[in-house]
């Protein structure tokens, strides 16, 4: 049913000062319905309740009621409809009147389609009267209903946009699987009666009872649009709160590795030479996730100081971007790399990437120090500890309690310990090591290159063999060789057996000091084969 604006009569008390005086005429001239009873009233017949409730100034209006119709008399009835309101004793005072027909029909047409609104608070009442105009009779009375006028109610407003896009209000990206979002403005609900009931949508699926939506868990990227509804205790009628709360769920942003390509167990590099420092590059995983939008910084960190590298904001690192501009690689510094990510298009903050730490040795090739280290037939670099042994450095002797070996300036997993071989086999390559002072100070040789002669096609050593290994000290111990000779070596080099190889096999005494020893098997040929013999 349509029901026309042009049909209200809108309460108006203080402008209405005549049809007052009019109501008061007509009720003044009401006497008790006629003993005979040829007029029967009627009654007033509530539609929705016998108390009904309209929010001030609200354009939308509550139906109020309809009538049973009088009947009998001279069947020309007239219908008056007159408001009341109460006075501080709570007793009826009559307002105004609000309509008036000439017969059943038009007063059932006019009351059916009438709608009331209030322009001010309080209880108020509508009184309906009946009167048969041919019979000349008095105004009879057929009910009231009783109504209230609350103060306008208003759904309150939530997460208004303030950017830009109508479309996104906020963006988020889940971290471990999910994330929790509250909605960051709202309003509460005012009016009526003062008792609400909220509940939160997303969409069309109820997710929430309160006034406002905090830590609400996402678990899926996408658009998302949370709105809230109200409703109030007395009218219980419900409202949508103004606005809607947008988001754009994007996908974990995952912020890559730095990636160590040195040998498995370290992140350290130590460089021999500007040259070389300059031609390396740290390589890193991109990142992924978010918008798919992304920006990169690289940091540098010496000691505790953390600097920002000029021009580097690519996935990977070239190390010409930090020392491009200097002459000498700094002597025996540590440097720490850092990357940092962050999403181009809705974040602003960087975020340091997983595994962000690589530390880089860098030392300056003309600063090694030189006699410490001892080459031993090609098979084994030893440094030499005693301090009497060597000029004093900076004016100290030097006595050393660590090491670290590096082989082609990379450094070699488990090679810590005083000497450096590779299970006796002939060493090949450029060979340096980080000496630790008692002082803690790092000291690095210069570098040994080694590189073995090319073996003869065939030898009469390739066969060799030394068993058991290992062996116990001062046992015989088995060296098998067609011929030449056979020296065994302690580990700083010195000669502790030397025999000559006539035949096939040859026994010999282990030696009687546990350690780690080799064997030098020179054949027939000249050819020369090492094994490692291991003395318990």
């Amino acid at each position: 049913m349509e029901y026309g604006y042009s049909s209200l009569l809108k309460v108006q008390l203080q402008t209405r000062i005549v049809s007052l005086v009019l109501v008061m005429l007509l009720l003044a001239s009401l006497q008790p319905v006629h003993a005979d009873g040829d007029l029967v009233p009627g009654s007033f017949i509530a539609r929705q309740s016998q108390t009904l409730v309209c929010w001030q100034g609200f354009v939308q209006l509550k139906q109020v009621a309809s009538v049973e119709p009088a009947k009998g008399g001279c069947g020309s009835l007239h219908y008056l409809v007159v408001q009341f309101g109460y006075d501080e004793n709570g007793q009826p005072v009559p307002l105004d009147t609000l309509g008036q027909t000439n017969n059943a029909a038009e007063f059932l047409s006019w009351y059916n389609n009438h709608w009331i609104e209030g322009d001010s608070v309080g209880d108020f009442s509508l009184h309906v009267y009946v009167r048969d105009s041919g019979c000349e009779p008095d105004w009879q009375p057929t009910g009231e209903l009783p109504y209230s006028v609350m103060p306008e109610f208003s759904p309150g407003i939530i997460g208004l946009p303030d950017n830009n896009d109508p479309n996104v209000r906020d963006t988020v990206y889940l971290k471990n699987g999910k994330v929790y979002v509250s909605v960051p403005s709202f309003a509460p609900a005012s009016g009526g009666s003062g008792v609400y009931h909220y509940e939160w949508l997303r969409g069309v699926k109820k997710i929430g009872f309160e006034e406002s939506l905090t830590n609400y868990k996402i678990t899926t990227p996408g658009y998302v649009r949370l709105r809230r509804n109200v409703k109030d205790s007395v009218s219980c009628n419900v409202a949508i709160s103004k606005g809607v709360y947008q988001l754009k769920v994007y996908e974990e942003l995952m912020l890559g590795a730095i990636e160590v390509e040195n040998t498995p167990g370290y992140d350290s590099k130590i460089y021999c030479s500007l040259v070389e420092a300059l031609a390396d590059t740290i390589f890193a995983t991109p990142a992924s996730g978010g918008s798919g939008s992304y920006l990169y910084q690289w940091y540098v960190m010496i000691g505790t100081t953390v600097t920002p590298i000029a021009g580097a904001t690519g996935c990977n690192l070239p190390l010409a971007m930090v020392f491009g501009g200097t002459t000498a690689v700094p002597d025996g510094q540590d440097y720490v790399f850092i990357r940092k990510v962050k999403d181009d298009t809705h974040f602003t903050e960087f975020s340091e990437s997983d595994n962000r730490q690589i530390v880089h040795k860098m030392q300056d090739f003309n600063g090694c120090i030189d006699g410490y280290v001892h080459n031993k037939f090609g098979v084994m670099l030893y440094v030499d500890n005693n301090p009497d042994n060597h000029e004093a450095v900076d004016g100290t002797k030097l006595h050393f309690k660590s090491y670290q070996w590096y082989k082609n300036c990379l450094p070699v997993e488990g090679q810590t310990e005083q000497y450096y071989s590779e299970d006796g086999q002939q060493l090949d390559g450029i060979y340096t090591v980080i000496m630790t002072a008692d002082d803690g100070r790092e000291y690095l040789s210069c570098p040994i290159e080694l590189h073995p002669a090319s073996a003869p096609a065939a030898t009469s050593a390739a066969s060799a063999v030394v068993y058991p290994v290992p062996v116990e000290a001062c046992r015989p111990v088995v060296i098998t060789c067609p011929g030449g000779k056979a020296d065994i070596y302690s580990y700083t080099g010195d000669v502790v057996n030397h025999v000559a190889c006539p035949g096939q096999n040859v026994t010999i005494s282990a030696p009687c000091s546990p350690g780690i020893y080799y064997v030098s098997i020179t054949g027939d040929d000249g050819a020369v084969r090492t094994e490692k013999l291991i003395v318990k």
